[in-house]
């Protein structure tokens, strides 16, 4: 039976560099576990045939502790372990997760662990980020649309009571708008001139403007 958000016809490009990191990252997963893909701003920029070197990869079946101590292992760097995130040579590694809100700010979430590739990807800001792409089968996944709205320039919220909940979504809306030249569907528009800005600190607004200029 053919999976509806399985996308026939897509290969990725990836440079020599870049494969060989994927190749030691997939060898070094595969005893533990085959359910690993590529997730985010890299697929949508493959789609748009925009260069890329911000790969992440989100790591599945692999309970916390064990997901540790191989990070341990790898000496990856520890960005984040609220967030399960680490870098290893240049590409972020996470488990998957789903985000519940607890207070205000960016920081205001409290991660819950999931294996459910559809539940982790209503964290996602855009659909045109919401893109997975397993390593081992090499095929992509698209549950919310977004290699049609990447085609048509078309912004669009994934999950409009989770987006609300961190405006720092916002100012990458802007960046989206400048560089990408996406035009916002009407709910996403009418959701991003309702949002509260007041709790986005200086920080996160000088970074996030100075990825105008990557």
């Amino acid at each position: 039976m053919k999976n509806e958000y399985l996308i026939e016809n897509f290969s990725l490009t990836l440079s020599s560099l870049q494969q060989e990191k994927i190749n030691f990252l997939t060898n070094f997963f595969k005893p533990y576990t085959q359910n690993i893909y590529i997730v985010g701003g890299f697929l949508r920029d493959q789609l748009l045939e925009i260069q890329s070197d911000d790969i992440d990869i989100e790591v599945y079946d692999l309970d916390k502790e064990l997901f540790y101590t191989l990070m341990k292992q790898l000496d990856a760097t520890e960005l984040s372990k609220q967030f399960f995130v680490y870098n290893y040579n240049g590409i972020d590694i996470s488990l998957p997760r789903v985000e519940i809100k607890t207070s205000t700010g960016y920081h205001g979430f409290v991660m819950e662990q999931t294996n459910n590739p559809q539940d982790a990807i209503k964290r996602r800001d855009f659909t045109c980020n919401a893109l997975m792409f397993h390593i081992f089968e090499e095929k992509l996944y698209d549950y919310c649309g977004g290699v049609g709205d990447i085609k048509n320039k078309i912004l669009k919220v994934v999950n409009f009571e989770s987006f609300k909940e961190d405006n720092v979504r916002f100012l990458r809306s802007i960046r989206f708008l400048a560089l990408y030249h996406f035009i916002p569907e009407k709910e996403t528009k009418e959701l991003l001139k309702d949002m509260s800005l007041k709790d986005i600190t200086k920080t996160k607004i000088e970074k996030e403007l100075k990825k105008l200029f990557l």
